[in-house]
């Protein structure tokens, strides 16, 4: 296990009737009536053109507020936003140099648009390598979702913001870009092994404007991995007891997957390195994306 895997628009008609052998009064008002519904009319078509000229609604939607913590059976997943538990104003800081590392676009806010999803380093200095900064314990790696738009570009703050990856086993985890039955996921994947024992889960999820971070699905198990620290070991549950079952569920999300980056204290780093250009603000244009790269 441990290895790197729509408006519809309906318009309704009134017709009013002059049927002959009315009298005056009630020609009058329907007369009356008529300019009453015209000057109805001019008001409701000023204002769609306001409406039209409006700002896209759709852009100005902000996704739910106070989710501080996130997190799946074993891990941790991420949070809204860029002021919360895992990166903040303070964090990494105004001495960390942010540097790209993966760039690619996925719906992840299931709304018809793709959002950028980009995956960035933080280094001591300004000219740090995609290699430094995955191997730069301080800092560590994120994912980072910019919400797209209409006009196919991207908000200029991060919708979500993962927790913190790094080379330092406690910083161990795989993240991939995942499809289901259509839709885009993020997943996450923690393969966590410690003094004979091991948990491993997962947590498939996506950003929603009203709930925030929705976990789709999640599942982790727990089992002993080393005899000698285990006295009891034929009474404890084992690697083949419930791995299999964890794979299973998984493969809903691995069959359609991209890798977007895993680092392993054991397997070393997972990322892209090939040029590619996206659409999109202009800022966030150029990435580094591609085939895996291995680091010993």
């Amino acid at each position: 296990m441990k290895n790197k895997l729509v408006m519809a628009m309906i318009t309704v008609v009134f017709a009013s009737e002059c049927f002959a052998g009315c009298s005056k009064k009630t020609i009058e008002n329907s007369a009356a009536s008529n300019t009453s519904v015209l000057e109805e009319n001019e008001k409701e078509a000023e204002d769609a053109k306001k409406t039209e000229n409006a700002p896209d609604a759709q852009t100005e939607k902000y996704v739910v507020e106070n989710q501080e913590y996130v997190y799946s059976t074993y891990s941790d997943i991420g949070q809204l936003g860029e002021e919360g538990n895992y990166y903040n104003s303070d964090y990494p800081g105004k001495d960390a140099y942010e540097v790209p590392v993966f760039e690619t676009t996925a719906d992840i806010t299931h709304d018809g648009i793709a959002d950028l999803v980009s995956v960035v380093g933080y280094g001591d200095e300004p000219d740090a390598t995609v290699d430094d900064v995955v191997s730069n314990s301080s800092y560590g790696c994120y994912v980072k979702v910019y919400r797209g738009t209409k006009d196919r570009e991207y908000e200029s703050y991060p919708r979500f913001i993962s927790r913190n990856f790094h080379l330092s086993h406690a910083g161990n985890g795989t993240i991939c870009l995942s499809k289901k039955d259509g839709l885009d996921y993020l997943l996450i994947s923690t393969t966590y092994e410690m003094q004979g024992t091991a948990q491993y889960d997962f947590a498939a999820f996506y950003v929603d404007d009203e709930k925030g971070i929705v976990i789709d699905d999640t599942y982790g198990v727990e089992f002993a991995v080393d005899k000698d620290e285990h006295p009891d070991w034929n009474e404890c549950t084992h690697r083949e007891d419930v791995v299999p079952l964890l794979q299973e569920k998984m493969t809903h999300y691995l069959k359609d997957s991209m890798l977007l980056l895993s680092l392993d204290i054991d397997n070393g780093a997972l990322y892209g390195c090939e040029e590619k250009t996206l659409e999109g603000n202009a800022q966030k244009n150029k990435n580094k994306t591609g085939e895996m790269k291995q680091e010993t």
